[in-house]
């Protein structure tokens, strides 16, 4: 009723005329009917409308520098802030995991070429090269890419 409030539409498409609350539940209930009446026995259905960040200009770069100067100090995920529930995972090419973290913000939790696991094989500071990454966001998201390699140089 918030929506159409009882009014009759024909056709199969329905476009709203203005966009639905973002994380907002909304119940339908669809009545066929034609010429010869009302169909019964028909159920209410109900979807969420959901919150989806468009990122279709990604800046992401596939390699980054820690070597202190200022510029690309660690690895920018573009838009991944828009999804706090993330896991960002980087193996090295032995597939080693050698960092995990999770709530990736491209802030105070980022990837600066510092191991965070198996740190006890060769140190923290991870030795350039090409590295492996794998994103995981548990919703629908607009992320340009999930999994790759990322290139480290120092």
């Amino acid at each position: 009723n918030d929506i159409l409030n009882s009014h009759e539409v024909t056709g199969t498409i329905y476009d709203f005329t203005t966009d639905l609350a973002e994380n907002q539940q909304h119940f339908v209930t669809i009545v066929p009917f034609n010429s010869t009446g009302t169909a019964i026995g028909c159920s209410e259905e109900s979807f969420t409308t959901e919150s989806i960040v468009i990122t279709e200009n990604d800046t992401t770069k596939y390699g980054f520098s820690p070597d202190g100067d200022g510029i690309n100090e660690y690895w920018k995920i573009d838009g991944i802030e828009a999804y706090t529930d993330n896991t960002v995972t980087i193996y090295n090419r032995w597939g080693d995991k050698v960092f995990e973290i999770s709530g990736y913000n491209n802030t105070s939790r980022v990837f600066r070429g510092t191991a965070n696991r198996l740190s006890n094989l060769g140190g923290d500071e991870l030795p350039e090269g090409t590295y492996f990454f794998m994103i995981t966001v548990p919703q629908n998201h607009s992320l340009k890419k999930l999994s790759g390699f990322l290139v480290l140089k120092r």
